[in-house]
């Protein structure tokens, strides 16, 4: 069955930030797993859905009750310890647990296998694309609040969700006076003008890696965590109008 425009830009989108996330391609993406360094636990798949945010569990529960198979499969003897996490009233329970399968935040050889087994299925991958669906759909609805339509601005606006998570109403009344005050018409300088304003309302510890990657989407071309990106040559994404 042929892709639809939507399900092509969605992968597109992914493709893009899954890369920056993990610096890994598809279908390799869908297994990458990350140790405690930034205090989450476990982070794992193409948007490093995470422990500590509760992102990863409905995903792990997801598969664990629709292809229980599967999911045995993929963890052996250890599925009962993982199951027993996933029930784990609390959060901070949950992120305790992941220090057992870690040393130093880095992710012990076997189960690192575990999870690349399990993403490398294809019940795991719908599972996972099922997520990144909302997402994309969430940066869709921004276009007409910012009067852009570009493939381009939805990948910056897919980014800022999986990487900020939203842009706040103050910030957004800051970008639209912006728009206005400079007569910004030119889509590039709007996707531009986004990506510094929410850059500069990050975290200050990440505000320089927010910009760049930020900048390199609204410009399509950048460098980020040493990497050369072009949006057009490396993930088929352009200008032309996303719908």
């Amino acid at each position: 069955m042929a892709l639809t425009k939507e399900s092509l830009l969605i992968e597109k989108c992914l493709s893009l930030t899954a890369f920056i996330e993990t610096s890994k391609k598809h279908p390799e993406f869908y297994s990458q797993l990350s140790g405690n360094f930034d205090g989450q636990g476990i982070s794992y798949g193409p948007l490093q859905w995470c422990l500590g945010q509760g992102s990863l569990q409905p995903l792990l529960k997801e598969v664990a009750q629709k292809y229980p198979n599967i999911f045995d499969n993929a963890f052996g003897l250890s599925a009962p310890a993982v199951k027993d996490m996933l029930n784990k009233i609390d959060i901070k329970s949950q992120v305790l647990w992941s220090a057992a399968i870690q040393r130093n935040n880095k992710i012990l050889d076997d189960w690192k296998k575990k999870f690349y087994d399990l993403g490398q299925t294809k019940e795991m991958q719908q599972i996972q694309l099922s997520a990144v669906k909302s997402v994309f759909n969430k940066s869709v609805a921004m276009l007409s609040i910012y009067g852009v339509k570009s493939q381009r601005a939805v990948a910056l606006f897919f980014d800022i969700r999986v990487q900020n998570g939203s842009i706040s109403e103050e910030v957004k009344l800051d970008i639209l006076n912006t728009f206005t005050k400079q007569n910004v018409i030119d889509e590039v300088e709007k996707l531009k003008i986004i990506a510094i304003k929410r850059a500069e309302a990050a975290n200050p510890k990440w505000q320089a890696d927010v910009k760049a990657r930020k900048l390199c989407i609204a410009a399509g071309s950048g460098v980020v965590h040493g990497s050369q990106i072009n949006l057009e040559r490396d993930f088929f994404i352009t200008m032309q109008n996303a719908s």
